[in-house]
């Protein structure tokens, strides 16, 4: 029994971020990847602490999420389930399903062929995860502060002129690239460059449009005037702080500015170099998609007890209720499930 035809499917995943920009002909890939799931009321699908091996998209009825520690919330409308979950391979949520339920679902056996045959995808999807949390991040970061997401608490020594190994293992410290293949990494490290920049120095003003970004390797960077995180002050970024890569792959402008603190050692990476090193390397691509969810998931993580930290200490209600694109959605913790609604504009349009 069909639930849901052809022209329905390619309707739902025109209102999932991650894949809604995609051209016709590679949704309706997609499309035929993906299978049809009855889930009966009151079924618990997936665990806490367990592997993701399905992304999942709601089109009918109701789930709710919920943790061993006994918090609820429940899931918006057309919600695609643990987006972040399905690529850092782990899920720290289970849900079940409240009502007879209907979804869509494709397994990462599928979408790592589709992702392996068609580099655009792999942009494409690079994009949505990263204004996903740019969006979290801006609406609900202020209260951890953006060094102290980005920048290792520890960072290890590192060589005033790193040869390519060493460069190999100061990426490798940065969270987009944690457990990427050494060959992946060594064939994007011989297309770097070593960039000095004096104190005082600007580097960028928000609102630039440009096509590189890269690690601290000595010295400081000072941000100012942040338009995404707008109570944020001055911020001192230090080494191992991966400046300017979050925007580059979300192909949005800077959105603050950049002065060197001082004597100020740069590993400068652009954006073609970085993609064709993941499109000849795969396993790195894959590799750096875990990654980047797996930290995203600690970010989510880190500003929701944040809140609710706060919020109990107000008195007030052990959950927290976030607003993202028109829904309001209440959680105990910073969760993917955040931003997996479509635009109230999809919504009311269907």
């Amino acid at each position: 029994m069909h639930f849901v035809d052809r022209i329905d499917r390619l309707l739902f995943l025109r209102t999932v971020p991650l894949f809604g920009d995609l051209p016709q002909e590679r949704l309706a890939l997609l499309s035929e990847h993906m299978n049809e799931l009855f889930v009966p009321a009151d079924t618990v699908f997936q665990r806490e602490g367990n592997t993701t091996d399905q992304l999942r998209i709601v089109v009918e009825g109701n789930v709710q999420g919920f943790l061993q520690t006994g918090e609820t919330w429940n899931m918006p409308g057309h919600a695609v389930l643990g987006v972040f979950e399905f690529f850092a391979g782990r899920s720290h949520q289970s849900l079940r399903t409240t009502s007879d339920t209907v979804m869509l679902q494709i397994s990462t056996l599928a979408l790592r062929g589709i992702l392996e045959d068609y580099f655009d995808v792999v942009v494409h999807t690079f994009r949505g995860l990263t204004r996903i949390l740019m969006h979290f991040i801006g609406e609900y970061g202020f209260e951890v502060p953006l060094r102290d997401i980005t920048t290792p608490p520890n960072p290890p020594p590192i060589p005033t002129n790193p040869d390519v190994v060493d460069q190999i293992l100061i990426l490798r410290h940065v969270s987009l690239f944690q457990g990427a293949s050494v060959d992946g990494l060594a064939a994007l490290c011989r297309t770097t460059r070593i960039v000095h920049f004096t104190p005082g120095e600007r580097i960028w003003q928000s609102g630039d449009v440009e096509t590189w970004g890269g690690v601290v390797l000595s010295g400081s960077m000072t941000t100012r005037n942040n338009t995404l995180m707008k109570k944020a002050g001055e911020m001192t970024l230090g080494p191992l702080s991966p400046p300017g890569l979050l925007e580059l792959l979300a192909h949005r402008p800077r959105f603050y500015d950049a002065y060197a603190g001082n004597d100020l050692i740069f590993l400068r990476i652009d954006l073609d170099d970085l993609y064709d090193a993941l499109e000849d390397h795969f396993d790195m691509t894959m590799e750096c998609l875990g990654a980047f969810a797996a930290a995203a998931m600690t970010v989510f993580e880190r500003i929701g007890r944040a809140r609710l930290d706060q919020l109990r200490q107000a008195g007030a209600a052990p959950t927290i209720s976030f607003v993202v694109d028109g829904s309001t959605i209440a959680v105990p913790r910073a969760s993917s499930s955040l931003f997996e609604a479509p635009p109230e504009s999809v919504r009311s349009a269907r």
